[in-house]
């Protein structure tokens, strides 16, 4: 992540992503998975992975035609990928340690970035020795749960802006703008302003291109179809409105395999 050197006094921002991403190496990679949901499904031969691809094509099949908005695709993927808001407990102790640990790195970050990165890993390695006693509270794991999946989110919006620069990259070398249309749709973070300091993100931090249930669509003909017709639309137009019901369909079949998965272990 690099900060533009017009743009020193905004660096805060970028400093915590890379920070964040920083800690990707160290964290509670499983316990994130309570947060939002995104491990493969291990172990599936490819006859069977056929016969789901086979199976989810059907299924987008028969919701031919149907449409969403980019907010209720948003609020519908919280509720099927079963993210939980959190509770004021959760929120007091989750401001309390994202202050420890930025405490004293992000004004530094520009001039010293490797110190800041090794104080703050310094912090997170401290943090997760105090989750493994017995005495440890769950609110504080909990926290750190949150803040491990953070830490991807983070890496994703690093992997977000390299994407950029390679989809620029390529659409060069094929001479093609739908290349870098379709690498910038779905390999990028998607952000929708709400007019407030948060922006929306789409996927809740996520990949469309990184995330099990997106590479299970594009496998499918009928997925494959939406997610062509729809790159380079806006998010409000009926080619991206059909994409966003068909993400649902999928997320849903997604959900569903990971819950038998885990009952059949």
């Amino acid at each position: 992540m690099t900060v533009d050197a017009g743009c020193l006094e905004d660096h805060r921002k970028p400093a915590e992503t890379f920070l964040l991403a920083s800690l990707a190496s160290e964290i509670r990679s499983n316990k994130a998975q309570q947060v939002f949901p995104d491990a493969s499904l291990a172990n599936w031969s490819s006859a069977y992975r056929c016969r789901k691809v086979a199976a989810l094509d059907a299924q987008l099949r028969q919701s031919s035609g149907e449409t969403m908005t980019s907010d209720d695709f948003y609020r519908h993927s919280r509720t099927v990928c079963e993210l939980a808001e959190m509770s004021n407990n959760v929120i007091e102790e989750y401001l309390t340690l994202e202050l420890q640990l930025f405490d004293g790195v992000l004004d530094d970050w520009i001039d010293e970035p490797e110190t800041c990165k090794q104080l703050v890993n310094e912090r997170w390695r401290d943090w997760m020795l105090m989750a493994r006693r017995s005495s440890c509270k769950q609110v504080f794991k909990d926290v750190l749960n949150i803040l491990s999946y953070e830490s991807k989110a983070a890496l994703h919006q690093c992997y977000s802006l390299l994407w950029i620069h390679l989809a620029d990259a390529f659409a060069d070398l094929e001479g093609s703008a739908f290349v870098r249309q379709f690498n910038r749709f779905w390999h990028c973070d998607h952000r929708i302003p709400t007019g407030v300091v948060q922006d929306m993100h789409l996927l809740h931090g996520h990949i469309f291109g990184l995330h099990p249930a997106f590479s299970m669509m594009i496998q499918t003909e009928v997925g494959g179809n939406i997610i062509a017709n729809a790159i380079g639309h806006s998010f409000d137009s009926s080619a991206m409105r059909t994409f966003f019901a068909a993400a649902i369909v999928s997320l849903n079949f997604y959900m569903s395999d990971r819950i038998e998965s885990r009952r059949l272990r």
